[in-house]
């Protein structure tokens, strides 16, 4: 009955949906961050203190003296920071883990 509407609202559908997930990677660079003349790898960050390449897993460990709040959360957020958040929580398993042995 209405051929026309349904294929143009799925086409429309197509285009929103291309248009979406561009903007939401358009900050995402799997290339990793550029410090300097070099790009970091995606589970680093560059450091503002002396423009090289620093761990993520080091700035995001609250237990570590070299925990870097505020760079966490600003340049760890990508890749990096999923992975750092998993290797947490497995290693936080690991340690309920042997708390009960």
């Amino acid at each position: 009955m209405f051929p026309d509407v349904t294929v143009d609202s799925m086409r429309l559908l197509v285009i929103a949906a291309i248009v979406l997930a561009d903007f939401s990677l358009a900050d995402l660079d799997l290339r990793g961050a550029k410090c300097g003349e070099k790009r970091c790898n995606v589970s680093e960050y560059c450091s503002s203190f002396d423009t090289h390449c620093r761990p993520c897993a080091v700035a995001c460990d609250m237990k570590s003296h070299n925990y870097q709040p505020e760079e966490c959360v600003k340049d760890c957020q990508g890749e990096s920071s999923i992975q750092h958040r998993y290797d947490r929580f497995f290693n936080g398993l690991k340690g309920i883990k042997d708390d009960y042995q």
